[in-house]
């Protein structure tokens, strides 16, 4: 058997390696290495010349240049491996030309580039439009392999940053669009082509707000209210927004949100937003009153008012006063109807009108446009306006005579005054008399002083409608004057037993003439008694026909009932 040894011997620069690269790929080094087993790898690139030695140091080794024929020396020297894999040089023994003993050096040819992939960990991830948006906490593992020498080192470079080594998992927490460029490189200088990722990394969670529509003032809402939430995310998008009222479960939000089932009263609602990466929004708290209730509206009156079991009587003058108070908002207006007419907005107290019957509703406005139904109540389903004073009339309880366009009474007579009112009523009547100071009417009342008396008076209804009025009376307490006449002159004196005082005598046949007068209201009767015999009226003259003595009494009584009495006249008739 023959020995021989043979180099394979390349010639090509020295390798280096080189942690950091500017942005486009650098070229590595085309180069071959042999393992500690003696497994010989060789780049598909670079040239194979063969030597040979006669001792395994390969000690004056001999390069190999003589071929068969020329032509063959164009692809002998050097010459190249036609393709990756395990290659052989070969030789046969021609004293064992059996395949068994042929002499074969393998080998092992790369011509093959790495493959690296990416594995993206820890981030939710969404794709829109074209455009991958990775959330919090994403990290990116390269995976190289190498089908033949293996894989020596990989690069990678962040948005145009120069390439570098790349040694552990890439963390991406920056907030931005990131263009990821990598590579391998195997332990022949086989490179890859650059390999690129666009993905843009999301870390901000959207923009929730909330508006309110209709019917409101301030944090006061009304049941037509709706809460409006818009969410804005300005990299990948709102996937959601989840809101709840008052620590109930969370609801996903389409549409403006109702009110009408809450109750009266405080109420928090809370929301936030969520992207499509799944960043969260900090909890927004919204809270608010939800008033449901109308202002309550009551009157009272300015003027005079009366109240009644079946009616408010009011005067011409008195206006209605009209207040509102509310739970919440704040009352904003009132308006009323009076009489079925159109609505009106109260602004400042209003008299009623005509004298009558009025009928009033009102309703209250809050400022969340909460409006009550028009209602009335005790007082103002019932009004009636009473201009009408009382009627007053006087009068007189005992003797009295008009005469003259003047009543003439007695101190005993009673003065009554009296009233009458068909609305309201009567509530008071006042008198003076004679300019003394006023007082209440309550009794019919007398005067004692004879002459002429004046009464100034007035009656009140219980809207101070009132009226006015007086008149005059006389008081005549004198009875008439009395008059007596003898048709004949006496005939002498005489002086009967038991008199100190002489008495006229007068002839049988004499006529008696009596007579009365009164100053003020004339004489009503005359009566006489002769001898104390029973009165008798006096009608006409009587004659003295019997002879004695004679005792005479005279009474007057005028209109009034005053009378006078004579003094015992005593004459004597012969």
């Amino acid at each position: 058997m023959k020995t021989f040894w043979i180099n394979l011997i390349v010639t090509c620069a020295l390798h280096f390696t080189i942690s950091s690269f500017g942005q486009e790929q650098p070229a590595f080094e085309k180069k071959y290495f042999q393992e500690a087993d003696g497994k010989i790898y060789w780049n598909l690139k670079i040239p194979v010349y063969l030597s040979m030695a006669s001792t395994p140091e390969m000690k004056e080794a001999v390069t190999l240049k003589e071929v068969r024929n020329e032509e063959m020396k164009k692809y002998a020297l050097p010459f190249y491996f036609d393709g990756p894999g395990e290659h052989y040089i070969r030789h046969l023994d021609n004293d064992s030309p059996i395949p068994e003993h042929e002499v074969a050096f393998r080998v092992y040819v790369d011509g093959i580039n790495p493959a690296t992939t990416t594995q993206y960990s820890n981030a939710p991830k969404f794709v829109s439009k074209g455009i991958t948006y990775y959330g919090q906490s994403l990290t990116i593992k390269l995976l190289s392999k190498d089908e033949m020498s293996g894989v020596k080192e990989t690069y990678h470079s962040i948005n145009g940053a120069g390439f570098n080594l790349y040694t552990s998992d890439q963390s991406f927490n920056e907030e931005k669009a990131v263009v990821y460029k990598y590579f391998s490189v195997d332990r022949t200088g086989n490179a890859e082509a650059t390999r690129e990722v666009g993905f843009t990394v999301d870390l901000t969670a959207p923009k929730t707000t909330h508006s309110v529509a209709k019917d409101f003032f301030d944090n006061i809402l009304s049941p037509r209210s709706r809460i409006t939430l818009t969410s804005t995310d300005n990299s990948s998008g709102v996937k959601s927004v989840a809101y709840s009222f008052d620590g109930n479960s969370n609801v996903n939000y389409y549409t403006p949100l109702p009110l009408y089932g809450l109750g009266d009263g405080d109420h928090k609602l809370v929301y936030n937003g969520k992207d499509n990466v799944n960043n969260m929004e900090t909890i927004i708290e919204f809270p608010f009153y939800l008033d449901k209730t109308p202002p309550m509206v009551t009157s009272s009156f300015e003027g005079e008012s009366y109240k009644t079991a079946t009616k408010v009587f009011v005067a011409s003058a008195t206006k209605i006063t009209l207040s509102a108070t509310d739970n919440k908002a704040g009352v904003k207006s009132i308006q009323y109807i009076l009489d079925g007419r159109q609505p009106v907005t109260y602004d400042q107290p209003f008299l009623l009108g005509a004298n009558g019957n009025h009928f009033l509703m009102v309703r209250g406005i809050d400022n969340v446009q909460n409006e009550g139904s028009f209602k009335s109540n005790d007082d103002l389903n019932k009004l009636y306006v009473d201009n009408n004073p009382p009627d007053i009339t006087h009068n007189y309880d005992g003797q009295k005579v008009l005469a003259r366009d003047t009543n003439f009474v007695t101190s005993t007579t009673k003065v009554k005054l009296s009233a009458k009112d068909y609305e309201s009523g009567v509530a008071s009547i006042n008198y003076n008399l004679d300019a003394t100071t006023s007082q209440v009417y309550n009794n019919p009342f007398t005067a004692d002083r004879e002459g002429l008396h004046r009464v100034e008076y007035s009656a009140s209804d219980n809207v101070k409608n009132s009226k006015t009025a007086n008149f005059f009376f006389v008081i005549d307490n004198t009875g008439p004057e009395i008059f007596y006449h003898m048709s004949l002159q006496n005939i002498g004196t005489q002086r009967l037993q038991g008199k100190s005082v002489e008495i006229p005598v007068y002839a049988a046949g004499t006529s008696v003439y009596l007579a009365a007068t009164d100053k003020l209201v004339g004489t009503k009767a005359l009566y006489y008694s002769l001898n104390n015999l029973p009165e008798v009226i006096y009608g006409t003259t009587f004659k003295l026909l019997n002879k004695g003595s004679y005792t005479l009494k005279i009474r007057a009584v005028d209109l009034l009932g005053n009378e006078t009495k004579s003094e015992v006249f005593e004459f004597v008739v012969q």
